[in-house]
């Protein structure tokens, strides 16, 4: 079961829930012991563009309908704003990688079949990343 803090595609069914998204990120950043000079007035500032983008890409039409993951632009959104809010001294590591020979898997049994692949991947990953320090895995392509 995910933790309150927890910060995944499909939880929040509005942009309107950005303050539930920031006061997550505070809590995580406070919790993980992120080193910054910030006072609470400057954390929240840092932050925020990276909640409201975490707010509009977990809207549905954020979020990937076959893989559950964030689409490619919800991906583009929280990244950019990533960047932005971390600290100067803190590094971001990104993952890609390509499902080799998938459309053979749709050539050989049929979309119904790449499809449950493709949700399975999901599935896969987004219990693969350690959510509560805002991990996030999206769908490209």
């Amino acid at each position: 079961m995910a933790s309150p803090d927890t910060i995944q595609p499909g939880r929040s069914p509005s942009p309107d829930n950005t303050g539930e998204f920031l006061r997550r990120l505070i809590t995580l950043d406070e919790r993980n012991n992120v080193p910054h000079k910030d006072n609470q007035e400057a954390r929240e500032k840092r932050l925020l563009p990276l909640a409201e983008a975490l707010a509009r890409a977990s809207c549905e039409h954020g979020i990937d309908e076959r893989s559950g993951l964030y689409r490619e632009g919800s991906f583009i959104s929280i990244y950019d704003a990533a960047l932005r809010a971390l600290p100067k001294d803190r590094g971001m590591v990104v993952v890609y990688f390509d499902v080799d020979h998938f459309g053979q898997i749709n050539d050989e049994l049929g979309h119904a079949e790449g499809d449950r692949v493709i949700k399975e991947i999901g599935m896969a990953l987004k219990s693969s990343i350690r959510a509560y320090k805002t991990d996030f895995a999206a769908r490209i392509g």
